[in-house]
């Protein structure tokens, strides 16, 4: 199975530190805030990481030439 099938290096990244947190957080090692400050910061991180990449894609292939279709 590849990594892109698995959602990507990004995303197992963020399920593997709200894994982390999950745990930390039943063992008594954090607050409930602070397991919401760190979800917060996770995933913010991630879809701005996405939104990103998707921007760079997208300029990459204007540049590129390889406009969408043409609406008609």
């Amino acid at each position: 199975m590849t990594l892109d099938k698995l959602g990507g290096r990004r995303w197992l990244t963020s399920v593997g530190l709200m894994l982390t947190a999950v745990g930390l957080l039943a063992y008594g090692k954090l607050t409930g805030q602070q397991w919401v400050d760190l979800v917060t910061w996770v995933y913010g991180i991630f879809a701005g990481a996405n939104v990103t990449q998707r921007g760079v894609e997208a300029a990459r292939d204007v540049k590129a030439g390889k406009a969408e279709d043409p609406p008609q």
